[in-house]
């Protein structure tokens, strides 16, 4: 069925292109009699094939599972309406995870920025700091830097700090406790 559908939609193409090259030939006044026999011709052929085709496309949907042409096209319509608001929403879920993921990295950058400011702030000589690593955790409640600087004396020590929202500490032990493992973000990039 649908071989013959398409056959004579392919015949109804071709019969309005002769259709229209017949009306071009009488518009140039060449072959003036034989054009409008031919443009007539073809007119009636496009009408009767376009006419021939509705119930071939009709039987085709029922075919198909569908009573009626205007069935499968009212289920095509609401099938690309289906897909086109999964598209959307799988676009919105998109940019709210990618909000998400920004607005983290912007909270986790100012805290690491606010420790490194505080760091500087508590130093004897600022201009000797050497990082060595500064990570925080997923939502930047705990930070975890380590930095070499000089002392009173004058030699360079490494130093291990862990910030938390309630307290910080350069106790190696609590260092090791919070700061290793997996699952932490590097935050060299606000030095």
């Amino acid at each position: 069925m649908d071989f013959w559908v398409k056959a004579l939609s392919a015949l109804d193409v071709c019969l309005a292109l002769l259709f229209v090259a017949s009306v071009i030939a009488l518009l140039k006044r060449s072959l003036r009699r034989n054009a409008a026999w031919l443009a007539l011709l073809a007119f009636i052929g496009f009408v009767a094939v376009g006419l021939a085709t509705i119930p071939l496309a009709e039987r085709a949907a029922r075919e198909a599972g569908y009573p009626d042409a205007k069935t499968k096209l009212q289920a095509d319509r609401a099938e690309e309406s289906a897909r086109e608001k999964a598209d959307q929403a799988a676009d919105l879920a998109k940019q709210s995870a990618k909000a998400a993921e920004e607005s983290a990295w912007r909270k986790r950058g100012l805290a690491a920025g606010l420790v490194v400011a505080a760091v500087k702030r508590g130093l004897n000589d600022p201009d000797s700091l050497q990082w060595d690593d500064l990570y925080s955790n997923e939502d930047g409640t705990l930070i975890c830097a380590e930095f070499r600087a000089r002392n009173v004396f004058g030699g360079m020590v490494r130093k291990y700090l862990t910030v938390t929202p309630t307290h910080s500490s350069e106790d190696v032990a609590e260092w090791n406790k919070h700061c290793t493992g997996n699952g932490f973000f590097d935050q060299k990039h606000v030095l």
